[in-house]
């Protein structure tokens, strides 16, 4: 690929991201923004009306929620069987997950230099981690022989990409009911998806595994997590009724200031070595799981903060 021809796949990814992004945009806050007006027609500033109404809220109860960390933290002790038949995985899975990479690779339309390296199933339904809400989580790693692009424009081509996988089928293609999720990245690949010791990891292109899980230590403690939950709900719920009530002078940056404290949290966790059930892991993960999923919505509520005041006019 010539130099040129890097500058048009970058200005088309440029273009496809911003594409994309609206279209999630829309897609995800399509339900709230029906089911309560508040988000496009805000309250009078002071006004607890808007809180009350906004379908952002997160309304569990200490009850309910004290309930969710206790299924959250009884594990199974089997591969989820409508996966896998034992440790191997189903034919008729592996057949399907690797029909609808080579058609999304296809669907690139960067060329016969651009190979599949390996696909492989991560995650918690390679693990004894997972339960009701988990995806199947597809990454495709992907070489580059193409001299005239380089790796990070290859790499943000992908990240691009994914976004467009994720907004015609995340959520839309189903095996036995649970979500399929495909990502693509490029070699070589970083730290974070090499081989760990214990961390279920299987080679659906090689249909082996590469490393077998185990089930992991319990490090959590349920109390905390109950504790810890409630408080990013209180803190979500504080910066929604705030937006909410006064969404013209609301400093939108905020919805990422706490996206960034949940993740560091998470990370602390690790990086603690109690690996992935640590108290914060766990209680990240339930963050996902409530009636509102906190770590997508401030994001999405981010966005829609900064869509609402660069608008003019009533909605």
């Amino acid at each position: 690929m010539a130099a040129g021809m890097t500058e048009v796949v970058s200005s088309r990814a440029i273009a496809l991201e911003r594409v994309c992004f609206a279209m999630l945009s829309v897609q995800k806050l399509a339900a709230p923004l029906l089911a309560a007006a508040v988000w496009v027609t805000p309250a009078a500033a002071g006004s607890p009306s808007a809180c009350s109404t906004s379908s952002w809220m997160v309304r569990e109860s200490d009850e309910e929620i004290a309930a969710r960390v206790a299924a959250m933290t009884t594990f199974p002790t089997t591969l989820d069987q409508r996966i896998w038949n034992g440790m191997a995985m189903k034919p008729e899975i592996r057949k399907k997950t690797l029909a609808i990479v080579a058609d999304l690779l296809k669907g690139m339309r960067l060329g016969p230099e651009v190979t599949i390296a390996s696909v492989e199933l991560f995650g918690s339904n390679a693990s004894y981690e997972y339960d009701d809400a988990a995806d199947f989580g597809v990454h495709v790693f992907l070489n580059n022989a193409n001299t005239g692009m380089d790796q990070k424009t290859f790499e943000n081509f992908l990240r691009v990409y994914n976004g467009y996988v994720e907004l015609y089928q995340e959520g839309k293609i189903l095996f036995d009911g649970i979500v399929v999720e495909i990502v693509f990245h490029s070699e070589p690949r970083s730290g974070s998806y090499k081989p760990q010791a214990g961390v279920g990891q299987f080679s659906i292109s090689g249909d082996r595994w590469i490393v077998e899980p185990v089930a992991q230590p319990d490090n959590f403690d349920t109390a905390a997590m109950a504790a810890d939950v409630r408080r990013w709900v209180n803190e979500w719920n504080a910066l929604v009724c705030e937006y909410v009530t006064d969404p013209g002078t609301f400093s939108c940056g905020r919805f990422d200031d706490l996206d960034g404290q949940m993740r560091d949290y998470r990370r602390a966790g690790f990086e603690k070595g109690l690996g992935g059930r640590s108290t914060e892991n766990l209680t990240y993960r339930m963050l996902r799981r409530l009636s509102v999923n906190i770590p997508d919505g401030v994001d999405l509520a981010e966005h829609e903060c900064r869509n609402h005041q660069f608008s003019t006019g009533a909605p």
